[in-house]
């Protein structure tokens, strides 16, 4: 138990663990705040009948990218 101690109060003492701990929060805000722009820009493109193979216009590429992330893929299972 007190090896566990002096490990976490060793971690709180690093400005090095620190300065990780700040990038990964930053990281981890971006991906929300990126996560969301797309959900705006998703909901105004249209479905796509038929999507391209591949897409040439920036309609395509945008109608393309929405509906993967509408869709997931099926991840097999292990």
């Amino acid at each position: 138990m007190k090896r566990i101690k002096d490990w976490i109060s060793g971690l709180l003492q690093n400005p090095l663990a620190w300065v990780f701990f700040v990038l990964f929060l930053m990281a981890e805000y971006w991906n929300y705040e990126h996560g969301k722009q797309l959900d705006t820009v998703c909901e105004a493109v249209p479905y796509a009948d038929l999507l391209p193979y591949q897409p040439k216009t920036d309609l395509e590429k945008a109608q393309v990218i929405c509906d993967d992330r509408r869709n997931p893929p099926d991840l097999p299972d292990e």
